[in-house]
């Protein structure tokens, strides 16, 4: 995948003896209304089927990204991250809401045990009062004063703070109100056919 007219991009090579396409997906971070995302820069998630014999799963997450190199737009770079993750959480997420094995790979232009290399590490970050030139390390001595508040995004863009499409979130959330639900009535049930059997031993 190019970004804009530049000659380059992301690219993800597998090979067809070892593994078949069962989806491409381009994240494309430009957003045209969105002033914070006028940066031409893509990733891409590729959902494979291991075509050996493997018992642990029916598919893998490949990703690969390119994030903004600017050591100074820290807020960018989490932008765009974010994007990534909830494509990655729209495509690798299975139909029992378990996640198949991911592969995350990538330019991310930061350092390790910064903000930004933290977050994809431990999978949380509070970048709440966050100066905008610490997020990736790049600069020892960040020029600036901007700090981070939130939201960095706007609602506009669909992603909510938990990295995942605001729609998919929703859904997911109901269905996991209806499992819970369905846990509770079973659960009751059970207590009904304990008292039951007590009432038939005791009076019985």
């Amino acid at each position: 995948m190019r970004t804009g007219r530049k000659p380059d991009g992301c690219a993800i090579c597998f090979k067809t003896s070892k593994f078949s396409l069962l989806s491409s997906n381009p994240v494309e971070f430009f957003r045209r209304n969105i002033p914070l995302l006028d940066r031409d820069n893509v990733g891409l998630v590729l959902l494979l089927r291991p075509l050996f014999h493997c018992k642990a799963t029916a598919a893998i997450c490949v990703a690969n990204t390119h994030l903004l190199y600017n050591p100074r737009r820290g807020d960018i770079k989490l932008t765009q991250l974010a994007m990534l993750l909830a494509e990655i959480t729209n495509v690798a997420i299975r139909e029992d809401g378990r996640f198949c094995p991911l592969v995350l790979c990538g330019d991310f232009n930061s350092v390790p045990y910064s903000p930004l290399y933290n977050f994809l590490r431990e999978g949380k970050l509070n970048y709440e009062g966050l100066p905008i030139g610490k997020v990736s390390g790049q600069e020892q001595f960040p020029q600036g004063k901007r700090i981070l508040s939130i939201p960095i995004w706007p609602r506009s863009l669909g992603i909510s703070q938990d990295c995942m499409y605001e729609e998919q979130q929703k859904q997911l959330e109901k269905e996991r109100e209806r499992g819970e639900a369905k846990e509770d009535t079973l659960e009751a049930s059970e207590e009904i056919i304990i008292v039951s059997q007590r009432y038939i031993l005791e009076f019985g």
